[in-house]
């Protein structure tokens, strides 16, 4: 049913049939023995048979591998709609026979109703964007409706950001282990590329929505096609926050202007240091709102990126382009060009898919260096991985 949409327990794949053996409980710290939970905590609330059952937790759809300790970073939530009040606990993940272990969590209560989509990961602290919504809960504790059909939102509200340590990192620029939580200007953040710290400064590249007069989170996705022409562009932004002085700024990242783009990535070994190569799957370079077609390579920490012409490589028309995937590459010095771009792209005038594959070390402009075709049409995706070999952390 439609509840279960990024609201509960991640599932488990087995690596060799891609066979789905079921929900996985995450080391317990999402509950599913007893069946799938909501993920609403409501102190005394009586359970009733015909709807779901509450109190339990859902895992983000986003967790993160730490490219130096190759721990799994991820975090698992619940909310009280009564309070305002959302729980969540950040967890660093190891293996063990059994499947994975939590070698360090913490806890954290946030005076928010809803948990974002993704978060950001630097070398000692996780960042979290809470873009202005707010749900209205019966329908989605009675089970009628998933999480985002339930969602109000103000695209022109201020968004708060909290900053957090990570559980068994050393950083000081936090007192302790309470949250620093900062306003932000207007934006709705949607996903992270990576994230880093620069003397009291943690700084964030993340894509989103900017300010809209949007009053309902999907009210232009439904049907049988998105309505563009109601759906704000997605930009790619810079949010930085200070420490010290406790505030935060927000700009539209260096070398992306006018860039319709989504799924933003940078090479796996960038993901807490501060990169300059940052690829995205695009719609245009006009910063119209159109579907995704192709894919670009941009400079995000050039000062003159914005007046140089983008790194891109599109196909044309009634061809639609996934997520951008970053594969290392085996045996080399990881710099942010040893790696490889694949793409899933679904051709809709044969109704067939084929995966490209773009060697970084050249320029997009050249195009794939292979394309792999399915003889059948693979569902346009949201997300995908890398798992190196021997690397099960990331099959999750």
């Amino acid at each position: 049913s439609s509840w279960r949409f990024e609201a509960g327990a991640p599932y488990e794949l087995d690596s060799d049939t891609l066979e789905t053996k079921g929900p996985y409980g995450m080391a317990g710290n999402v509950p599913v023995k007893e069946g799938e939970r909501l993920a609403v905590a409501v102190e005394g609330l009586p359970e009733v048979s015909i709807l779901p059952k509450m109190n339990g937790r859902a895992h983000t759809a986003h967790p993160k591998r730490d490219p130096v300790s190759g721990r799994m970073v991820g975090w698992t939530w619940a909310q009280d709609p009564v309070k305002g009040e959302l729980q969540v606990r950040l967890s660093e993940y190891g293996e063990n026979a059994d499947g994975v272990e939590e070698l360090f969590g913490n806890d954290f209560v946030f005076p928010v109703d809803l948990a974002p989509h993704d978060f950001g990961m630097s070398k000692n602290y996780a960042i979290f964007i809470f873009n202005a919504l707010t749900m209205k809960p019966l329908n989605f504790m009675m089970g009628l409706k998933g999480p985002a059909e339930c969602l109000d939102m103000d695209g022109r509200a201020k968004v708060k950001v909290a900053v957090v340590r990570r559980p068994g990192a050393e950083g000081d620029l936090l007192v302790g282990k309470e949250p620093l939580i900062v306003e932000m200007d207007a934006a709705f953040a949607i996903h992270f590329s990576h994230a880093y710290e620069e003397g009291d400064k943690v700084i964030a590249h993340f894509s989103g929505w900017p300010p809209n007069d949007s009053e309902s989170f999907l009210g232009a996705w439904g049907g049988i096609a998105p309505e563009f022409e109601r759906i704000p562009p997605t930009f790619i932004w810079r949010v930085e926050v200070d420490m010290k002085e406790k505030k935060s700024s927000l700009r539209v990242a260096k070398g992306s202007k006018d860039v319709c783009g989504e799924h933003l990535k940078v090479h796996p070994d960038y993901q807490m240091k501060k990169a300059n190569h940052l690829y995205v799957v695009s719609s245009n370079l006009i910063g119209d709102s159109s579907p995704p077609c192709g894919y670009s390579r941009l400079k995000i920490e050039e000062d003159e990126a914005d007046r140089k012409e983008k790194e891109s490589y599109w196909w044309g028309t009634r061809f639609f382009c996934g997520e951008p995937v970053i594969a290392p590459k085996a045996g080399v010095v990881k710099g942010e060009e040893d790696g490889y771009l694949l793409g899933m792209v679904h051709d809709a005038e044969k109704d067939i898919a084929f995966l490209a594959v773009f060697n970084l070390s050249r320029s997009l402009d050249e195009g794939p260096v292979c394309e792999i075709e399915c003889p059948f049409a693979i569902p346009h995706g949201l997300h995908g991985s890398w798992a190196g070999m021997g690397n099960s952390c990331s099959n999750f």
